[in-house]
């Protein structure tokens, strides 16, 4: 059975609770800059790639991620890269594929300048696009969709 104090506990825990939830109500909807689509890369490689996040409708990039590469056989050091979206663009008038950057900044295996980066044009399918590097074979999975 409950106790008067768990009972006026339990009530402060849901009022709180509540009071906090109702800011949140309006701004969600009243977005100045909405997010129109998401995006998400994976390296399938050795090391990796991960990161993921929004379009917004300035053509601005949310989230972030990381890249690692795998020491070289030569035994050299791992490279880490934190992964900082800058924008996004339509490549054609049909709105079928789209243009992401990137800031890349080295973390290991020494702090290093930032360079931006933009991948090729990405189709926009709504399902997982395989990329493969024709450089070094790497294989990666894209996948942008937008709201709709």
């Amino acid at each position: 059975m409950l106790t008067r104090r768990i009972a006026i506990r339990i009530a402060a825990v849901t009022a709180l609770a509540c009071a906090a939830t109702l800011p949140l109500i309006p701004g969600a909807g009243a977005s100045s800059n909405p997010a129109v689509g998401t995006y998400s890369v994976s390296d399938m490689g050795a090391g990796g790639a991960w990161q993921g996040g929004p379009l917004f409708a300035d053509g601005s990039l949310g989230g972030g991620g990381m890249v690692e590469f795998p020491p070289p056989i030569t035994g050299g050091l791992q490279v880490v890269l934190l992964v900082t979206p800058l924008t996004w663009q339509y490549t054609d008038n049909t709105d079928s594929a789209v243009q992401l950057c990137f800031d890349l900044t080295q973390l290991q295996p020494l702090p290093e300048f930032t360079f931006e980066v933009c991948a090729p044009a990405l189709p926009v399918t709504g399902g997982t696009v395989q990329l493969i590097d024709p450089g070094t074979g790497a294989l990666a999975e894209v996948h942008v969709s937008f709201h709709g």
